[in-house]
């Protein structure tokens, strides 16, 4: 009597979050709603990937994350809130994280925003 056994290897990667890190700038005067960066993510692996704003340095509610799109390859849109209010003088620059997700791995990308 013979058994066979098969091996199974997983293989799991988290999404990739292209073109990021990467550094921007802004005018005080930026509108609401305006798409301040896009980026590209995908999973190597075919996962869904979900995307949402981790947090900013400093604490802030200038910015929103939109995803246009499903599956394995979205465009993610880094965003100016429904009401920014971009001073130079309080702070001349922001962290932004991007937070990805393919419900196996995560991924966190990062973008410099310098206001002008």
């Amino acid at each position: 009597m013979k058994i066979a056994f098969k091996t199974y290897v997983l293989h799991f990667q988290p999404p990739e979050i292209l073109d990021m890190p990467n550094i921007i700038s802004i005018s005080e005067e930026t509108d609401s709603n305006t798409v301040l960066y896009n980026t590209n993510v995908e999973d190597p692996t075919g996962d869904n990937v979900c995307c949402s704003l981790e947090g900013t340095a400093p604490k802030t509610n200038n910015f929103v994350v939109n995803g246009s799109g499903s599956g394995f390859r979205v465009l993610y849109s880094i965003m100016s809130s429904d009401k920014p209010a971009f001073s130079y003088r309080t702070y001349n620059s922001y962290i932004v994280k991007l937070c990805c997700d393919d419900n196996e791995d995560k991924s966190t990308g990062v973008i410099i925003v310098n206001i002008k």
